[in-house]
């Protein structure tokens, strides 16, 4: 049986005060389920940067891949988020346009701004909400122990600390 895909609209990004990653907040039609995504640092600066209405233009890293990409005819169609791997969520990006380019798998932390830069649809099955409460849960825990035992994840290189 094919599990039903809804799609997902980006929300908001939040920080938290503890300088832990930030997470992409994505909702359903009806905002009443709530997929957070966790992101980069960078990418999630990358995201607020290529959508603030504040700078009166759109501004994206990803201006130029476009550039190369559109005369060639490849678009992205769609953006849906199917996996977990450890604290990581993987989507998969749908293209058209090219015969050797339908389909990438990537992590989701790398993708979302790309997505976000030429506002694609997002989808994902209705029972990832769940799954991802897990990994959420386990980023949680992660943090914690960081800031209780800060020795366990020092850099052994001087200039990395």
């Amino acid at each position: 049986m094919k599990k039903q895909k809804l799609e997902i609209f980006p929300y908001g990004i939040t920080f938290s005060p503890d300088q832990s990653r930030p997470i992409m907040l994505f909702k359903n039609k009806e905002q009443t389920k709530v997929l957070p995504v966790w992101l980069s640092p960078l990418d999630a600066g990358i995201t607020l940067h290529q959508n603030s209405v504040e700078l009166g233009y759109s501004s994206s890293p990803y201006s130029l891949t476009w550039k190369i990409l559109k005369p060639l005819g490849v678009y992205l169609e769609k953006c849906c988020f199917k996996d977990i791997k450890g604290h990581h969520q993987y989507v998969e990006l749908h293209f058209s346009g090219h015969p050797q380019l339908k389909k990438i798998v990537s992590r989701a932390d790398e993708a979302v701004s790309f997505c976000l830069s030429v506002k694609t649809q997002f989808y994902c099955e209705s029972d990832y909400f769940d799954k991802c409460r897990t990994i959420d849960a386990e980023m949680v825990s992660v943090v914690s122990d960081l800031k209780k035992h800060p020795q366990r994840f020092k850099n052994n290189h001087p200039y990395l600390n």
